[in-house]
C-alpha cells in the first residue's frame, strides 16, 4: 500500500544530500482526498527546517501540478496544464533543469515550465510528505517516490522517461534498460508500500525516517514489478514483488 497519516508532525525525510547539482528530475505518485484544498508538499529536495528548496513537486490548492524552486526570497513554479482528480492515483514530475528552467508535468502531459532565474542554497535533505509550513493531505496517499540525474538529457529524454514513469514502469527496470539516456541515472527510488518499507530501492543508501506517525493507505499504484531486466506482462498492487 502506499502511505496517509501526512501532516506537519507526520512526514518521511533523509537528513543528508541526496542530489543537489542541477539538472534533476523528481517522480511522485499521489491521491488527495475528495474534500479541501491547499497548497501540498509531495516530495522536496531543499534545506532542512527552510522553506528553501533546490526543486520540489507539489499540488497546488487549485489542484494542478507544480515544480518549484524557492530561495527565501523569490518563489516560481512550473505548472503543469490539467487538474489532479481526487481519489485516484495520479502522477507528479517535476524538472529542475538550471537555476532558470524548471517544468512540470501530469499524468505524462501537459508539460509547463517556468524561467525566473533563482538560486536556492545547497540541499542537505529530502523530504516526503512535508516542507516546512506544507504538507500532504493527511487522508491522501502518497507512494513510488523516485529521484534521477538528469544529465545528458534532452527535453524529449526526460518527456519519454516521464511516459514511462506515469505508465507505471518500474524505475528499476527503466533503469537498466540498456543504451538509453536515462541508463544508470536513478539516485533514490523509494517504493513506499507499507510503513517499514523506507529504504532506497536504487541500492544507493538514501534510506528515509519517519518523524511522527504514518500509517498504510488502502491502496497503491498500479507498477510493474522487478523483473531485472527481462520482459513481464505481471503487475503489483500495493505489494511489492522484489
Amino acid at each position: 500500500m502506499g502511505l496517509t497519516g501526512w501532516g506537519d508532525l507526520n512526514y518521511l525525510r533523509r537528513l543528508s544530500q541526496v542530489i543537489d547539482a542541477y539538472p534533476f528530475v523528481l517522480s511522485a505518485w499521489a491521491m488527495r482526498p475528495a474534500a479541501g484544498a491547499q497548497d501540498a508538499t509531495m516530495l522536496s529536495v531543499g534545506t532542512a527546517g527552510s522553506e528553501v528548496h533546490r526543486g520540489e513537486v507539489r499540488l497546488h490548492s487549485s489542484f494542478v501540478v507544480n515544480g518549484t524552486t524557492y530561495n527565501g526570497t523569490t518563489f516560481e513554479g512550473a505548472t503543469a496544464s490539467g487538474t489532479a482528480s481526487a481519489s485516484v492515483w495520479f502522477h507528479a514530475y517535476g524538472e529542475f533543469l538550471g537555476i532558470a528552467s524548471r517544468a512540470a508535468s501530469l499524468n505524462g502531459t501537459g508539460r509547463g515550465t517556468a524561467a525566473t532565474s533563482i538560486t536556492a542554497a545547497a540541499s542537505n535533505s529530502v523530504h516526503v510528505g512535508r516542507r516546512l509550513n506544507s504538507w500532504w493531505y493527511a487522508t491522501g496517499g502518497l507512494a513510488e517516490m523516485s529521484l534521477w540525474n538528469g544529465t545528458g538529457m534532452t527535453d524529449p529524454n526526460r518527456a519519454s522517461l516521464g511516459t514511462k514513469l506515469s505508465g507505471g514502469q518500474n524505475p528499476l527496470n527503466i533503469n537498466i534498460e540498456a543504451g538509453q539516456p536515462w541508463t544508470g541515472l536513478l539516485v533514490a527510488y523509494w517504493p513506499l508500500t507499507n510503513t517499514s518499507d523506507l529504504a532506497d530501492a536504487s541500492g544507493n543508501g538514501h534510506d528515509l525516517s519517519t518523524v511522527g506517525t504514518i500509517t498504510n493507505h488502502a491502496s497503491h499504484p498500479t507498477i510493474d514489478a522487478f523483473t531485472g531486466g527481462a520482459p513481464s506482462p505481471y503487475h503489483r498492487v500495493g505489494y511489492r514483488l522484489f
